[in-house]
């Protein structure tokens, strides 16, 4: 989800934040709160690489 300036991804431990340039980050955690710093959309997908939900 996003909220104004961040991305907030629950439950999302061991999944992958995926820029629409390609550059990835592996999140930890159950609650993961980070700067949506990049170009979107956004993409949170498993570490096999299966979509699991876009963001603006």
């Amino acid at each position: 989800m996003r909220r104004e300036d961040e991305l907030i991804a629950i439950g999302a431990d061991g999944t992958v934040l995926r820029d629409l340039e390609g550059r990835a980050r592996l999140l930890h955690g159950q609650r993961v709160v980070i700067p949506a710093t990049g170009q979107g959309p956004f993409r949170l997908e498993t570490p096999g690489g299966e979509l699991l939900a876009i963001s603006p």
